[in-house]
């Protein structure tokens, strides 16, 4: 199994290696210059190169160090990229000081704050410091600076944290909102909160009932004017834990088809992530509907490693912030198509339906004669062929017809299946003796064959005719048939079951008379 693993990282490495999409930024290292209190951002382009069609998906860029005036970042054009894409990662931040203030942002490239530090993002941020009076704790707010929701905002596990609505105070003034922490120490500064409204945040280290119960449930607005807001509570009325259910997946055709979901809060996002052992796991883009159609390259046959061996197919269900994983759905390689037989009868290919691949099929046909090459019957799509009169014209200046093969494909999805090779009759003019029969008007094919055998002739009137077939296995003669043919008409003769493998000798007889004798073989 090692010698197995070993072998796919190679040809994955080896083959995709050179094709491998990479990003590349504008810069590593900028400087932001703001002034007290007043929001900057610092934007940063991101490039994808390469060749290859599967997008390269952008790790979070988790902050490390001081978070002290860092508000937030957004990716304009999204975190998944391909080759001739670009996104913006817009830094936002914001800081209230007294005297001029430096701080060094770092973000992870990579998810990890334990990545080298020359590969991460550094943001330099210089604060120009401004006079201010710290605030004090009047015992009512002035009713300039006001949050409206005066009563307490009771929220449940699955609720959305409404946000808290402060009054305008005007364009001089700044804002910093405070809550308060059941640990002796009152009300304390909510880092980057320095907006006019504020939306009270889960902390991460904390459980949720935690957050709202234990720690954080009082929150002010304090105003760079010197007043201080009202106090609003926020309270946990009770904890409630609807889980997302009903989350399966199931492959029908083409498409994956997913249930519709229960529980949550009713309101439902998708996306959906296929995995495998040549090339990890990703999303597939731009698939945000419950049902998942499956692109075309997870057949191709072509791709230099079997990449849709064993792909493993994921759904993800989000109602607010609950994230389930469906069911793992495994994608086998479609199976081969099979049963592509054609035969002939007069100037119709009937040509055989066939079973496997995904149930759906294209058609195509070919011919191939020594003087020609091999070209397609244009136009013809069907299961079907009729022979076009030019085929059997015995007055081109060249003999096409002479030896010409027909052959079926037959096409689904990705994975083409071609037919036996028929060879047309010859409809050469021969000389006709005087019993209106030649030798040259009876063709025998396929030869060698596994099922069946076809005595084509090509006969201007209707003939008698009696066909013997004989061999050493056999013991005697066995007339395989015996009546009356029309013009063109093709005997077809399957093989019994148990006849043996090996040499068989033929004759075609009329009026008692031997017309054609040959040797065919049984494999």
């Amino acid at each position: 199994m090692k010698a197995k693993l070993l072998l796919l990282t190679f040809l994955f490495f080896g083959i995709f290696g050179i094709a491998q999409n990479s990003v590349s930024y504008s810069s590593l290292n900028t400087t932001l210059n703001l002034n007290s209190g007043v929001e900057g951002t610092s934007d940063i382009v991101v490039s994808c190169f390469g060749s290859s069609g599967i997008p390269v998906v952008l790790n979070t860029f988790f902050l490390c160090g001081n978070p002290d005036g860092y508000i937030s970042y957004e990716a304009t054009n999204g975190h998944s990229l391909t080759p001739g894409q670009t996104t913006t990662l817009k830094f936002k931040f914001k800081k209230t000081v007294t005297t001029d203030t430096q701080i060094v942002y770092k973000f992870s490239t990579n998810g990890s704050c334990f990545q080298e530090e020359s590969k991460m993002i550094k943001i330099t941020v210089n604060y120009k410091g401004s006079s201010t009076t710290n605030p004090t704790n009047p015992t009512n707010p002035t009713n300039s600076n006001v949050i409206t929701n005066t009563n307490p905002q009771y929220i449940y596990e699955d609720n959305t944290i409404q946000p808290l609505i402060g009054s305008d105070m005007g364009s001089n003034v700044t804002y910093q909102w405070y809550r308060y922490n059941y640990d002796g120490q009152g009300f304390k500064i909510i880092a980057g909160a320095t907006n006019k409204d504020y939306r009270p945040e889960i902390n991460n280290g904390l459980s949720f009932k935690d957050n709202f119960v234990a720690n954080y449930t009082q929150y002010r607005r304090h105003a760079s004017n010197g007043s201080i807001s009202n106090v609003v509570d926020i309270q946990v009325n009770s904890v409630l834990s609807v889980s997302i259910q009903n989350n399966t997946i199931s492959l029908l055709g083409s498409e994956i088809q997913g249930s519709t979901p229960t529980g949550g809060n009713g309101t439902y996002e998708y996306s959906w992530k296929y995995t495998s052992e040549e090339i990890g796991t990703f999303e597939f883009t731009g698939e945000e509907g419950k049902n998942l159609k499956l692109p075309s390259w997870i057949y191709n046959p072509n791709l230099p490693i079997n990449v849709y061996e064993g792909v493993v197919v994921t759904r993800f269900v989000k109602s607010r912030n609950r994230v389930v994983s469906s069911n793992e759905l495994i994608i086998q390689p479609l199976p081969e198509t099979v049963n592509n037989i054609i035969t002939i009868n007069g100037s119709t290919i009937t040509g055989s339906l066939p079973a496997g691949g995904d149930g759906v099929y294209e058609y195509s046909w070919q011919y191939t004669s020594a003087e020609i090459g091999t070209f397609e019957f244009p136009g013809e799509v069907g299961q079907h062929l009729v022979l076009p009169s030019w085929v059997y014209n015995a007055n081109l200046p060249i003999n096409v017809y002479q030896g010409m093969t027909v052959t079926r494909t037959v096409k689904s999805r990705n994975r083409p299946s071609l037919s036996n090779v028929l060879t047309l009759p010859s409809t050469k003019a021969n000389k006709i003796t005087s019993k209106g029969i030649n030798a040259e008007d009876l063709t025998v094919y396929p030869n060698p064959t596994s099922e069946s055998i076809n005595f084509a002739t090509n006969f201007s009137a209707d003939k008698e005719l009696e066909i013997v077939l004989y061999s050493e296995k056999l013991g005697n003669e066995k007339s395989v048939y015996k009546g009356k043919v029309t013009p063109n008409q093709v005997v077809n003769w399957k093989i019994p079951a148990n006849y043996q493998k090996g040499l068989y000798f033929y004759k075609i007889l009329s009026d008692n008379k031997e017309l054609k004798s040959g040797k065919v073989i049984f494999n």
